[in-house]
């Protein structure tokens, strides 16, 4: 028995090492600043974006895990969260009770979708191809494959935000659908001041750059990481200019 209680005080003084080594010191807490999504990119908002503000979090996938927005969360912003994957919600409801949460997909019109789970989460996707290819060279493995409930960004905004509501972030993550999801947007009426969309270099047909639909739309990037392009609305910052004089 006491070789057994010195096994698990050893092994549990692993495990605290582990933890300590792992967690910032209150130094680096002090100076430093906490990131939650892939590759910086709530760095890089935390600098551009105001105090508070709403954003809407298209293909959120976990309410801390590779987020653009919970450090913004952590600040005091509230927004929507739309994620499909079976139990999002519930988690979202859980770690960001402040914010809507809608477990639901975003695409042209309204419908239903199958989409691909994986065991790895952040490879979910409702593209059939893309699915297969990451299955075929076992990347991850498909768990689920689901039906569920599609509608056009546009038509979730009428639905749960107020005429004019100021969209200050727009987060879109989805795979390689990126563009087609922007496509159901409303423009005009909750046009956001920055854009953080996902872009890797894709070659399968059919695939449509966000970048040069953004830039279409009136917005210039303003910051780029290993997965995602940062813009910011430029025709809201050349009539800033102008009003200023």
């Amino acid at each position: 028995m006491r070789s057994l209680g010195k096994f698990h005080v050893a092994f549990v003084d692993i495990i605290l090492k582990l933890l300590y080594k792992s967690m910032p010191t209150l130094e680096e807490r002090e100076h430093g600043t906490l990131c939650f999504s892939q590759t910086g990119e709530d760095g890089i908002l935390n600098y551009l974006v105001p105090a508070t503000g709403f954003y809407i979090d298209v293909g959120a996938h976990h309410p801390l895990r590779y987020s653009n927005t919970h450090m913004l969360y952590r600040r005091g912003w509230r927004g929507i969260n739309i994620e499909p994957t079976p139990g999002a919600k519930k988690l979202f409801d859980l770690h960001r009770p402040e914010d809507l949460n809608l477990e639901v997909a975003v695409g042209r019109k309204t419908a239903k979708a199958s989409f691909h789970v994986f065991e790895e989460g952040c490879y979910n996707t409702f593209d059939a191809a893309c699915a297969k290819e990451i299955a075929d060279k076992k990347i991850s493995r498909i768990t689920l494959v689901k039906k569920v409930p599609v509608y056009p960004l546009r038509e979730i905004c009428r639905t749960y935000l107020a005429h004019g509501q100021v969209v200050h972030l727009l987060s879109v993550d989805a795979e390689g659908m990126d563009t087609e999801i922007l496509k159901t947007h409303d423009w005009i009426n909750y046009r956001p001041r920055h854009v953080v969309v996902e872009h890797h270099e894709k070659n399968r047909p059919g695939w449509q750059n966000p970048c040069l639909f953004l830039r279409r739309k009136g917005y210039s990037l303003v910051s780029r990481t290993p997965f995602s392009a940062v813009f910011e609305d430029a025709r809201r910052k050349t009539k800033e200019k102008t009003i200023r004089g």
